[in-house]
């Protein structure tokens, strides 16, 4: 009994440690009104969200776009204050009757400026739980917009996240050069009335280390959750099923840049990443500059090695596995974890949420064919299968298997 006790001790253990980036993380999280701020201005209402029992953290904004609020993004939020993150979260003054883009900015720096009084004051709430050298800015649509002029403007910001960003009259696209952070970039498929350019306009524009990455099948109204039908009759529809992936990739960019955190590295140009681009969970990725990274540093100091999911093309657009430098050679992309911290986890007969699939063998399309339909998957857990054998993990519940066999 005992044997089999342990046994499911590093099973639930295993599940715990290897949870997909858009899924709650290990910390409990509060969240709270922090009231009707004047910011730059503005009275705008914010509401926080925060780790309860864990060191400082890093700081985020998130913005919501044009005629929304901060409450349809409450999802990610919370799964990135589970995740060690402090996020303040905004109702912007941003309608259709009047959107100030460099305003908005102003506003988030501001609301920057709010949060690390908060840090240091005695008594308030926040005290002592924000770190004040690690800020990243978040937004969507519009949001997205003022949060790029932000990072370009504002020297205590250290990562972008642009969330189906839509640029206004070319002001993102002019500015764009300016954003020497680490940004990704992460983008609807499906074109509507509030898609734009971006990809082709802005993206490249801004400095490396950058990533793009445009989930499949998804429209811009999936970047929220919740969100509503106001939302699809503006924007049109999208599937809803592709949601978490944006928080996905949200969430590993943010903790590998913020955090150093290793086991985002194969969300960051790596293996995982990879794996979603054959299943065509992923229609196109871009990007540059992704080995200087912390989580990807960090896996080089760990000693792992390279397993390029594709060659490069060109610097521009380029497949998953590898970054391209200046001179148009690729180099080396740092994709994978160490051997001990990557486990298969099946799901045998359950259907992964793009509806793709693995065949009998376990292989899945080749990383050099296009995103189209591929074969219904075993694995539904939103986990990662190794490429590599058995991890140590599994290896150990193996030998408590074998060892009671024996008596």
């Amino acid at each position: 009994m005992r044997s089999w006790m342990v046994i499911l001790a590093w099973i639930l253990l295993v599940r715990v440690t290897f949870a997909a980036p858009e899924d709650p993380g290990p910390l409990p999280s509060e969240d709270f009104e922090g009231g009707s701020l004047d910011l730059a201005g503005a009275q705008i209402s914010v509401k926080v969200y925060a780790p309860l029992g864990s060191s400082a953290s890093p700081l985020l904004t998130l913005m919501h776009g044009l005629q929304r609020n901060g409450s349809f993004h409450a999802d990610l939020a919370r799964t990135l204050a589970s995740r060690g993150f402090v996020v303040l979260v905004p109702d912007m003054p941003c309608s259709v009757l009047s959107c100030d883009h460099d305003a908005n900015a102003a506003q988030l720096s501001a609301l920057i400026d709010w949060g690390l009084a908060q840090n240091t004051t005695s008594g308030l709430r926040l005290f002592g739980r924000i770190d004040p050298d690690r800020i990243g800015v978040l937004g969507h649509s519009w949001g997205g917009l003022a949060s790029t002029l932000l990072a370009g403007q504002d020297a205590r910001v250290d990562a972008l996240v642009a969330l189906d960003p839509n640029d206004d009259r070319g002001i993102a696209a002019g500015r764009a050069a300016s954003v020497a952070i680490p940004s990704a970039h992460l983008m609807a498929t499906l074109p509507g009335r509030c898609n734009g350019t971006w990809p082709t306009a802005v993206f490249p524009t801004t400095s490396e280390p950058h990533l793009l990455v445009r989930i499949a099948r998804a429209g811009h109204c999936d970047v929220e959750s919740p969100t509503n039908a106001l939302c699809d009759l503006a924007c049109g529809n999208g599937d809803r099923s592709t949601t978490p992936y944006f928080r996905r990739y949200a969430v590993a960019f943010l903790s590998c840049v913020l955090q150093a955190d290793r086991a985002m590295g194969p969300y960051v140009g790596g293996d995982a990443l990879g794996d979603d681009q054959t299943q065509g969970i992923v229609l196109e990725v871009a990007s540059g500059g992704l080995a200087a990274l912390p989580c990807r540093s960090s896996l080089a100091d760990a000693g792992t090695t390279d397993t390029p999911a594709a060659q490069a093309t060109d610097a521009q657009a380029i497949d998953v596995g590898e970054d391209v430098a200046e001179d148009g050679a690729p180099d080396r992309a740092l994709s994978d974890v160490p051997i001990d911290a990557e486990v298969s986890m099946v799901d045998a007969g359950a259907s992964t949420d793009a509806g793709a699939t693995l065949d009998a063998a376990g292989d899945g399309a080749d990383a050099s064919e296009g995103p189209g339909p591929t074969p219904a998957s075993s694995r539904g857990c939103g986990c990662r299968e190794s490429k590599r054998g058995p991890s140590l993990s599994w290896l150990l519940v193996l030998a408590l298997l074998v060892r009671r066999a024996r008596g």
